[in-house]
């Protein structure tokens, strides 16, 4: 009996407590801090639909480089090169070896648009390191190539390509006096 009391009085207690209590009416406004968005669904990738980018080429169907894209030596008679600067010797081999590139009988895999010499200058830990071949005098040169399309072995070369398809790239050279020529080469570690 003891027990029916006690459950009979807690339950008094409860109802007693619940009539006269009373709870304020809270209004609460949150300001969102971040806003989650569920995941999306996964897709195929064909149901991605492409969105443009800066870099905009047309795609060439040729899959291989030819003879004709690799680097041959710039070459210029030193008689041409009478009373120039070695920057300007530097500048003269590198378009003789870019123009190379730009002409329309140029393989689809290396032809350009255009080009520019941005920039010649010596450095001097260049000359320090293990560059080799070291030449009669290297220089560093910074050109920029107008690419036509993709894929292209020009996108072997370090560098960054704008939203007009320039690409820039910063590359050491090595020139040497050869018999009556100068020669220009790529120089590497």
């Amino acid at each position: 009996m003891k027990t029916k009391f006690v459950i009979l009085f807690t339950m008094l207690l409860i109802s007693a407590c619940s009539s006269s209590l009373q709870v304020p009416e809270v209004t609460t406004t949150l300001s969102p801090t971040r806003t989650i968005t569920p995941s999306p669904e996964p897709t195929s990738a064909a149901a991605i639909a492409p969105t443009p980018t800066g870099i905009q080429l047309p795609y060439n169907e040729v899959q291989e480089s030819s003879a004709y894209c690799q680097s041959p030596y710039a070459i210029l008679a030193i008689a041409n090169a009478e009373g120039l600067s070695k920057e300007k010797i530097a500048r003269v081999l590198v378009g003789i070896w870019l123009e190379r590139y730009k002409t329309p009988k140029a393989h689809p895999y290396c032809r350009i648009e255009d080009y520019r010499v941005d920039d010649i200058y010596s450095n001097p830990k260049v000359n320090a390191t293990s560059l080799q071949p070291k030449g009669d005098f290297m220089r560093v040169v910074k050109f920029s190539i107008k690419l036509i399309q993709v894929p292209t072995d020009w996108l072997a070369f370090p560098g960054e390509i704008d939203t007009e398809n320039w690409l820039t790239v910063i590359w050491n050279i090595s020139i040497s006096k050869l018999d009556d020529n100068y020669e220009m080469v790529f120089a590497y570690p």
